[in-house]
């Protein structure tokens, strides 16, 4: 599954005049690998349908940053990108700089329980803000420098936003992991994953691509209200 099921027949419509995209998080929003600005998740996903070219989509991902790195940007960045008058879709992607950061690293649970706050924070200051959360990507090579059970932890992060991504106040969930391409079977990347990632943690433009896909279809499904 990616993103919600929901039962709702009428679904939210994209225009350039009626709706704003933003896309928060870490160095897989800012597009770190990708051979160029165009090749990042939202550039991609602003490029599909629904949004076809149409609707404005910012980029606000910042390289290393953790959740409340994230939280402390947030009147400036996710906050300020904010239009009054549209639609203000925002899309959160971090979990994994929280969990796996060298010297700072937080169990699963703890990072979850970070995003709970950055997304009161977001509808404190705007109520009508429309949040979609994201699971993460596993993580390679990262238990000789981080946690000992960095993959784990992050799991367990994923588990949290699937089993409560509604009660967070968030109007979507896109699960990357869902399909079965960025899944963890063991310390090495499956064959699977590997076309899609430049390196163990973060995604070459294929990769990058296939995640705007995803999003594209957690936007197609955002119900009206």
């Amino acid at each position: 599954m990616i993103g919600p099921v929901l039962s709702s027949s009428a679904f939210q419509r994209y225009s350039g005049a009626g709706v704003n995209v933003v896309f928060d998080g870490n160095s897989l929003v800012a597009g770190f690998q990708a051979s160029s600005q165009a090749k990042s998740t939202p550039s991609q996903m602003a490029a599909l349908p629904p949004l076809s070219g149409a609707v404005s989509v910012t980029n606000i991902g910042v390289s290393g940053q953790t959740i409340n790195q994230m939280r402390g940007r947030g009147s400036q960045y996710a906050d300020g990108a904010y239009v009054a008058g549209k639609k203000n879709i925002l899309l959160a992607w971090e979990g994994t700089n929280t969990v796996c950061n060298n010297g700072s690293a937080k169990t699963g649970l703890a990072a979850a329980a970070d995003m709970a706050s950055y997304v009161k924070e977001r509808l404190a200051a705007h109520p009508d803000w429309v949040i979609v959360m994201m699971t993460t990507l596993p993580r390679f090579g990262i238990e000789a420098w981080s946690i000992p059970d960095g993959n784990a932890q992050l799991q367990a992060y994923d588990d949290y936003l699937r089993a409560n991504w509604r009660a967070m106040g968030c109007k979507g969930l896109v699960d990357v992991r869902a399909r079965g391409v960025f899944t963890y079977t063991g310390p090495t990347m499956s064959a699977v994953m590997s076309p899609y990632m430049a390196e163990t943690i973060h995604c070459n433009d294929l990769g990058y691509g296939l995640i705007a896909q995803y999003c594209a279809t957690g936007l197609r499904r955002l119900p009206v209200r």
